[in-house]
């Protein structure tokens, strides 16, 4: 349905055409007040096909969670809480206030930039100067996974098969 109406209104209206970027305007323009109307429903028929996988993902977190305070670690091992950025993982729990692919990849973003910039301040403030301080990406998987589990997010493969569907190439 969106991919129809950009491209009628791009037929309509030719100069919507003229460039890349006016077009990817357009498109989204379109897809904002498509999902605007019809987004509720949408997302309850992902959430419906999703739900046995996020109700699972919130037991392995919750038992996660429940072996962290059972373990009674040595205080040279950090917790996953330690790791974890308030910033990144309040974005994060805003996805379902997103009823857009535009939005969602926003919110995205701005979880992967908090979750960097809480790791260079951290940085900043041991005044490390070797390798270790730079942000590689095995470092980054493991604290967008210690953020995803601290931010609790029930409808998290809904919300990321909603992205699959419907988050266009040019968005990527």
């Amino acid at each position: 349905l969106i991919k129809y109406v950009t491209a009628t209104l791009l037929d309509v209206r030719p100069g919507f055409a003229a460039s890349p970027a006016i077009t990817e305007m357009s498109a989204t323009a379109v897809e904002e007040l498509v999902f605007g109307e019809v987004y509720d429903l949408v997302f309850e028929e992902v959430m419906e096909e999703t739900h046995e996988q996020d109700a699972a993902l919130m037991d392995k977190i919750t038992e996660f969670e429940r072996k962290q305070v059972d373990l009674c670690q040595p205080k040279h091992h950090q917790q996953v809480d330690d790791f974890c950025c308030d910033a990144a993982m309040r974005a994060l729990q805003t996805l379902s206030e997103a009823h857009s692919a535009v939005e969602k990849l926003r919110i995205c973003v701005r979880f992967l930039e908090f979750i960097s910039m809480q790791f260079y301040n951290r940085q900043d403030n041991s005044n490390k100067d070797d390798e270790s301080s730079l942000l590689g990406a095995d470092s980054m998987l493991k604290l967008v996974c210690q953020n995803v589990i601290g931010a609790r997010v029930p409808t998290l493969n809904a919300e990321i098969k909603f992205l699959e569907e419907f988050a266009r190439d040019e968005q990527l």
